[in-house]
Formats: structure tokens, C-alpha cells, sequence
């Protein structure tokens, strides 16, 4: 079985990240996301390391030191157009393997939340996703920004749906390699 570490961006009570017009924070959705994703995946047998931590140094390290198999880092996008919307999953650009990590949690998210599909990003500097030794991918679930997409984080069955497709694009990924 794998070592998996996962990183709810954003750290509740410190720093909330990007906040939608109703006040829901990003570090509460990526929170509740990133436990749901946690306990089926320790349920499938992987080990799970929950990094909980604002600093990107920090989560870097601490999936480094674990020698973690895969590690992702789940988010809620933001914009200054309230009209953006989707998901979107990022990569470190030069990791063939993040990018097939990326294609299957993408896969799976839009499947789950039924948001207009933003493709794969690609970033060279994205710390977390630059500085990590394995396999890395960084999920936008949707624009908390957008009142409709707000709606939708804010929903703790669309919370749920989302943990359960970061798992099962993981899930896929190792079943792939």
C-alpha cells in the first residue's frame, strides 16, 4: 500500500485563504475535503499523512521526510471575476507522473461536481508542487469567489463528493503505475 500525504490548503484560525461573499473560507471546504479523502483512503489500506500546515516549506518537507508516494494539496480557486467557475488541477511541469496524477483527480472531480472542466495547469513555481520529491498535483475544487460555486463548497455533500473523487483519482493513479 502507498504513503499518501495530503495538504487542505490553507490552515483554519491562522490563515482561512480566499473567502467567499458569504464568508465561507477556503482552509474550512479544503479541510473538510481533504478528511474525507483521508479516511477512505486509510480504509483502502494506504497510510495517510495529514499536513495540516500553513507554511510551504513546511508541507514540502514534511512529505519529503515521509517519503510519501504521492502527495496532493486540495483548494478552492478565486478570482476577481465573479463569473469564473470550474475545476482545475495543477502540476509541476516537469513531472510526467504529477501529470498523470493531475488527469485522473481532474477526471474525477469534474465527474463528481459537475463544473466546466479547466484542464490540467502546468506551473514551474508552485512551491508545494516544485519542491516535493514525488509525484504532486493541486486540486482547485471550484471558484469560491462565484456565488454559485459557493453555494456548492459550502454543501457537505459536495464536500463529501469531492474527498471521495480526490481518493479515487489517487486510487486510479496508483492502480496505473
Amino acid at each position: 500500500m502507498a504513503v499518501i500525504a495530503l495538504n487542505p490548503g490553507h490552515y483554519p484560525g491562522f490563515d482561512p485563504g480566499s473567502v467567499g461573499s458569504t464568508g465561507l473560507e477556503e482552509a474550512t471546504v479544503t479541510m473538510a475535503v481533504a478528511k474525507i479523502a483521508e479516511s477512505v483512503l486509510r480504509e483502502n489500506g494506504h497510510s495517510v499523512v495529514f499536513i495540516s500546515e500553513n507554511e510551504l516549506d513546511i508541507i514540502a518537507d514534511d512529505a519529503n521526510l515521509v517519503e510519501a508516494d504521492v502527495f496532493v494539496s486540495v483548494h478552492c480557486n478565486a478570482a476577481d471575476n465573479v463569473e469564473a467557475q470550474g475545476t482545475e488541477t495543477w502540476c509541476y511541469e516537469y513531472s510526467e507522473q504529477g501529470y498523470r496524477l493531475a488527469q485522473e483527480i481532474q477526471r474525477e472531480l469534474v465527474d463528481a461536481l459537475q463544473r466546466p472542466n479547466r484542464g490540467i495547469r502546468y506551473s514551474a513555481g508552485l512551491y508545494v508542487l516544485k519542491h516535493t520529491f514525488m509525484p504532486a498535483a493541486l486540486a482547485e475544487l471550484a471558484f469560491i469567489s462565484n456565488p454559485e460555486e459557493e453555494r456548492l463548497l459550502a454543501d457537505p455533500l459536495c464536500q463529501e463528493q469531492a474527498g471521495l473523487a480526490i481518493a479515487r483519482g489517487i486510487e486510479a493513479w496508483l492502480n496505473d503505475i
